[in-house]
């Protein structure tokens, strides 16, 4: 429903179509390594990796000619811009990640396992639906620094192999009965090159 090409093929959005025309997707990782116990270290400031998409002229068109409620996807999703809340049984969104070149890798035993699987975003997300205040910008953060320890502590243990990863990302809600089903993909994005020690420090001041 949204991509990353930026382009509207000469479509205009429309506020009064209930979803936003641009999607930021903020993932928050942990920049040190996670404690057992307890919450993240308030020492460790922390990575986000940002993507951004434009709404897809196919929604477009679907809303003009009247088709867009009939999209499970969209429903769900115009649930969660409503509530704020991403949770199993309501509107729930989960993220899909697969690596390309797994095999390639020697990745950890975890991350193998779950390749491919999706993982739901519940506590760890925020939702930000106006962050304009014309509806036209939403923003989701979520951050991999609130997920249990085992998951941290796997994800900061592949740190070493993130540049020569290949990995394909997408983000969907969650269907469970036939009324909101097929499942289909809000967004998606490839990513490779990821070399975190370029990451720059912001100043948060």
């Amino acid at each position: 429903f949204w991509r990353s090409d930026h382009q509207l093929n000469g479509l205009q959005w429309e506020k009064d179509i209930g979803i936003p025309r641009f999607l930021v997707v903020n993932c928050q990782l942990p920049f040190a390594a996670p404690p057992l116990f307890g919450s993240p270290d308030p020492s460790d400031p922390g990575m986000s990796v940002l993507s951004y998409f434009v709404i897809n002229p196919t929604v477009l068109k679907e809303y003009r000619n009247g088709n867009l409620e009939k999209l499970a996807a969209i429903k769900l999703f115009r649930q969660l811009l409503k509530t704020g809340v991403s949770k199993k049984g309501e509107s729930a969104l989960k993220i899909i990640a697969l690596i390309e070149n797994a095999s390639e890798l020697g990745l950890p035993g975890i991350i193998n396992r779950y390749n491919g699987k999706p993982a739901l975003l519940t506590k760890s997300l925020q939702l930000h639906s106006n962050v304009d205040g014309q509806g036209e910008v939403a923003e989701i953060d979520f951050d991999i620094r609130q997920w249990c320890y085992l998951a941290r502590k796997s994800f900061y243990s592949f740190y070493g192999l993130l540049k020569d990863c290949v990995a394909q990302v997408g983000l969907v809600m969650e269907g469970e009965d036939d009324s909101e089903l097929p499942e289909q993909l809000l967004a998606c994005f490839r990513i490779a090159n990821l070399d975190i020690e370029q990451a720059k420090l912001i100043d948060s001041s």
